[in-house]
């Protein structure tokens, strides 16, 4: 049986490792807004390389805001810790001061650290391989456009015969992009509570027809001022029978595995 680790720390923030390959993605970031930024604990787990936070071989973004990514946690995390390869949208955070703080520090690092910045045309993708893992960045709209004018880029990761797909903060596809999606054969979908509390996410889930769908993205309940853990929760009870199966991840879920075969 194949199978994958993965820890859902909180908000955006996924650890995915195999047997030889680990990648974090959208890990280091602060709070914004009602969206909550790493915990002291998680960040002290990082910083000590204390397992599952060690030996992590590459670190991926989906997009630039604060809720997913910071440049300052960025380097900071880099300044003691080695990676192969750092996977970060273009026009990320603050674009001139990324490359001028980021990019020494990839040369300076033994071995450089390689740095892959994914295309930018709407729906293309680019496709790399980061150890075990074939990684697919697909350039998709941000749900909040055209408040937020960044796009968000979603991620296919396969290993073997899985297929996994996060999201982050995907606008509901529809038509062509919906198709696109449902010839990946997904195995299993991390995506963001708008598709549990929105119809139109619902029957996006419905189509996709994963193994298992996780809703991540979620706050600390000290930090949902918009009471937004409790129309995701109720949500899941209206309506998680109805659809493919779906679990919420709650921060500072327990790891869990995923499997095919």
């Amino acid at each position: 049986m194949l199978s994958l680790n993965v820890l859902s720390t909180v908000n955006s923030s996924l650890l995915i490792w195999s047997e030889h390959t680990k990648v974090l993605i959208d890990g280091l970031h602060t709070r914004s807004l009602d969206f909550s930024g790493m915990s002291p604990r998680i960040r002290d787990s990082l910083d000590r390389g204390i397992p599952p936070f060690n030996d992590i071989d590459y670190l991926a973004f989906t997009h630039g805001h604060p809720d997913h990514f910071s440049l300052d946690e960025t380097e900071h995390y880099l300044s003691g810790h080695n990676v192969k390869a750092l996977v970060l949208p273009p026009g990320s955070g603050e674009p001139d001061r990324t490359d001028d703080i980021l990019v020494p520090l990839f040369a300076s690092s033994c071995p450089p650290i390689r740095y892959i910045q994914p295309c930018t045309a709407p729906w293309e993708e680019c496709s790399y391989q980061l150890g075990d893992f074939k990684v697919t960045y697909v350039h998709t709209p941000h749900i909040a456009a055209p408040s937020y004018p960044e796009h968000n880029y979603s991620i296919l990761l396969e290993h073997q015969d899985m297929t996994v797909f996060i999201g982050g903060d995907l606008a509901f596809p529809a038509g062509k992009q919906l198709e696109y999606l449902q010839d990946k054969h997904i195995d299993y979908c991390f995506m963001i509570p708008f598709y549990i509390m929105h119809r139109t996410g619902r029957k996006v889930l419905e189509a996709l027809d994963s193994r298992m769908t996780y809703i991540y993205h979620i706050p600390y309940s000290r930090d949902d001022n918009q009471v937004f853990l409790n129309h995701v929760k109720r949500s899941a009870v209206s309506y998680g029978s109805q659809y493919p199966p779906i679990r919420l991840l709650m921060p500072d879920s327990p790891a869990f595995s995923v499997s095919v075969g």
